[in-house]
């Protein structure tokens, strides 16, 4: 996952600069787009569905925020459970992991106690799947499913080392075009996940899916 988490990175820097031109594009701003679709995130992990976030376009209110005893009884009790960052017992991170896939949840993020904040989620084997993407799939299958999901103005293809740019009108917005500078000729798929830093998909040189990796905090 190493390629994907520096395009996070990058990502992040920019996303301080972008902040002051596109409020809440990829910043991870608690911004409303009430004129959206409503677009819930959800992870199938070893055959099992939960949903993390109710709704990513209205990130702001409770009702769209998941708390963890739900989505215990749907994936099961994680494998890893740490006291969060600053050791406190109201601070917590907990993980579910099998082979070269992870899903961590937190609750850093300043939430109501019990539910679930930042998500992170790395995906290199068939053991999970966001939106029905899964490793191995061809790269026009993966397009068609997170068009549906999210939408074909929030779904876009970059070389590695470049980052997407957002634009928003009318409460509405949209991935345009790439910026920064190409690191190979590697593709990977960015689609919006509201005003989070998008999901990202790495292909293979075959243009079959690699890898998937998502993160919000």
């Amino acid at each position: 996952m190493g390629s994907l988490k520096r395009i996070v990175k990058a990502m992040l820097a920019v996303a301080l600069c972008a902040a002051m031109a596109v409020s809440g594009i990829g910043t991870g701003a608690a911004v409303s787009h009430a004129a959206e679709k409503k677009q819930p995130l959800s992870v199938n992990f070893c055959g099992k569905s939960a949903v993390l976030v109710k709704d990513l376009n209205q990130a702001e209110k409770q009702g769209s925020q998941v708390k963890f005893k739900t989505l215990e009884k749907k994936l099961g009790k994680p494998d890893k459970k740490e006291a969060g960052y600053d050791g406190s017992k109201d601070a917590w991170t907990y993980t579910w992991k099998k082979g070269k896939t992870s899903i961590m949840v937190n609750n850093f993020t300043g939430t109501v106690p019990g539910n679930i904040g930042g998500i992170e989620i790395e995906i290199g084997d068939k053991n999970a799947s966001v939106y029905g993407v899964k490793v191995g799939m061809k790269k026009e299958t993966a397009l068609k499913k997170l068009e549906k999901a999210a939408g074909s103005e929030k779904v876009i293809v970059l070389k590695e080392g470049e980052w997407p740019q957002g634009e928003e009108k009318d409460g509405k917005y949209s991935l345009t075009s790439g910026a920064g500078e190409a690191v190979s000729d590697s593709e990977v798929i960015h689609a919006a996940m509201g005003p989070y830093l998008p999901l990202q998909i790495e292909l293979t040189a075959g243009g079959k899916v690699k890898k998937i990796y998502y993160m919000n905090s």
